[in-house]
């Protein structure tokens, strides 16, 4: 997989070309394609982000709560699902082995990580800084964010 800056100026007509499209990279985005590769498709992935984080572009997801005391987790599940072999799936998450199931190809610092998932070392807040090779096909999370999604995964885990 390869990436390149469209606003760069030097993109080779050829960088456009592929059988499917899929716009946005989102979580839906991100499966849809990476499923369509892995099965043999030639796909162009295209998103408006840089390759670089942005503030302003993170500045998109600020917004208020409203009311709801709870995270969706499906937006995580498209990519963290067994049957897709993705990404681990996040049942049981905490008190998991790091990089502690098999069948998935996990990054050299994870497999090089010890010890457990907790509540204070699941990395999305800055998964890159975490794990700079990491596979995650997602950015940093605003706080917010990552502290629902964690409040929801240990709700879960109940």
């Amino acid at each position: 997989m390869s990436f390149i800056d469209a606003r760069s100026g030097d993109l080779p007509a050829s960088a456009l070309t592929a059988r499917t499209c899929v716009i946005g990279a989102g979580p839906a985005g991100m499966t849809l394609a990476t499923e369509l590769a892995r099965r043999g498709d030639d796909v162009l992935l295209i998103e408006a982000g840089s390759l670089n984080l942005e503030g302003d572009t993170q500045r998109l997801y600020n917004g208020n709560n409203l009311g709801l005391d709870f995270y969706d987790l499906s937006s995580c599940s498209s990519c963290h699902r067994d049957e897709l072999k993705i990404a681990p799936t996040l049942d049981g998450v905490f008190g998991r082995d790091i990089a502690g199931i098999p069948g998935y190809e996990y990054s050299g610092t994870l497999q090089a990580l010890q010890g457990n998932w907790t509540r204070e070392n699941l990395y999305l807040t800055d998964p890159f800084n975490f794990a700079p090779d990491n596979n995650m096909g997602m950015g940093p999370m605003l706080t917010d964010e990552a502290n629902a999604i964690i409040t929801a995964l240990e709700h879960d885990a109940r």
